[in-house]
């Protein structure tokens, strides 16, 4: 039987952080902790497994399988401290989010509208954001409707157009305004790239972040995916997965992630 060893200090570096970052805020924080969670839940499992599997070698696995156990039930009290302390915050984002759903189902619902929302709820957009800067404030036109800077530093530059829009003709080809909406954030890209002296000089109120293509990612949000044919959400998804430093997301899409970070922060007491 080959020999076999665990490497504890390896992968004691190799896990995250237990110790929440204090820039964080509530959702972003309990996000973190649901992603180590579940990153230990999985090593255990495995772990578990092996031992199982080689019964010789679990007095060496066990301890390491001991210290993930307690290290992840600690993460389990803080997540529960933390929304116990700060369920206002909790609240308000239920709040946006009910919001944001009510706005996206109205016909008539305009960019402007939706423009004004995402600036007061940053949030709904991600979760990681701590400061969103305006097209109006950046110069005009040739700029996208957002820039968000995260709280990592790194930057998405946002288009924002309307739940009514459609993505695909009835003959199956993406529609003029789809079209035009993916061809402008892969611009606003090659513009960071290229453009770098341009996007550090002071524009009007506030200058630029210090952006570049190694920190710069892009985001369109346009239509309903509720509105899309099977054969309309296979294409999208294609589009997706060809898409370079940037995303493309529904407008319902969004508002399902959302939701489902609430369920998860309402189910974790159960869990805990």
């Amino acid at each position: 039987m080959p020999e076999f060893r665990i490497d504890v200090r390896k992968i004691k570096k190799e896990v995250p952080e237990i110790s929440v970052p204090e820039n964080m805020g509530t959702l972003s924080t309990y996000a973190y902790l649901s992603r180590s969670m579940k990153y230990f839940s999985y090593m255990i499992e495995n772990l578990e497994s092996v031992a199982f599997q080689s019964p010789p070698i679990r007095e060496i696995i066990y301890p390491t399988i001991n210290w993930m156990k307690d290290t992840r039930n600690q993460m389990v009290h803080d997540g529960g401290k933390l929304l116990f302390e700060r369920k206002s915050d909790i609240a308000d984002y239920e709040k946006s989010i009910q919001d944001y759903e009510i706005k996206i189902n109205s016909p008539k619902i305009g960019e402007p509208e939706l423009q004004d929302f995402f600036l007061n709820n940053p949030i709904i957009i991600d979760r990681r954001i701590t400061k969103l800067i305006p097209k109006k404030s950046l110069g005009g036109e040739n700029y996208p409707d957002f820039i968000a800077v995260l709280h990592n530093k790194q930057h998405i530059l946002i288009e924002i157009e309307t739940p009514t829009k459609r993505l695909y003709t009835r003959n199956g080809h993406p529609t003029s305004e789809f079209s035009q909406a993916d061809q402008q954030i892969q611009d606003y890209l090659r513009w960071t790239n290229e453009d770098k002296d341009y996007l550090r000089k002071p524009m009007r109120e506030i200058p630029l972040p210090d952006m570049s293509v190694e920190n710069t990612s892009g985001l369109l949000i346009i239509g309903m995916r509720k509105n899309l044919s099977p054969e309309e959400e296979r294409r999208l998804e294609r589009r997706k997965f060809e898409c370079k430093n940037y995303r493309i997301e529904t407008f319902d899409e969004l508002l399902m992630d959302n939701q489902q970070i609430v369920k998860s922060i309402r189910e974790h007491p159960k869990n805990a």
